[in-house]
């Protein structure tokens, strides 16, 4: 059950992205939002069938807001090993993912540049 007591009380929501043909796009877009760690507007909208509890259920019920939602700035790239030889370079690049699911990459623009990200570019990969 759910205990609401006088005054401010304060509940615990799960957030459940749900990614179908009809919102791919909007899905896309606050992921990739979430990677970059921007700020997004988020909407809620609340319905009879937003809870099984019957209290829950009746407060929920056309309850709607909006609140900005910025996660935390992530590194995906954690660290570059580069070995340069007499048959050219060999990178390993360590990756890391902060996102609570496996993020499948359909496209990779990589630049290997000297020192800098404005200097000579060693290699590069573009799939």
């Amino acid at each position: 059950g759910v205990a609401l007591r006088p005054g401010n009380n304060v509940m615990s929501l799960n957030f459940v992205l749900q990614d179908t043909a009809s919102n791919a796009a909007a899905v896309q877009a606050f992921i990739l939002g979430y990677i970059s760690a921007d700020v997004q507007i988020v909407s809620m909208h609340g319905s009879a069938a937003s809870s099984e509890n019957p209290i829950l259920s009746v407060i929920l019920d056309g309850l709607s807001m909006s609140f900005n939602f910025q996660p935390p700035k992530s590194q995906f790239i954690s660290s570059i090993n580069a070995n340069a030889g007499l048959l050219g370079i060999q990178a390993t690049a360590r990756v890391e993912n902060p996102l609570p699911q496996e993020i499948i990459m359909g496209d990779m623009d990589l630049s290997i540049r000297e020192n800098t990200v404005q200097g000579v570019e060693v290699f590069s990969l573009n799939t």
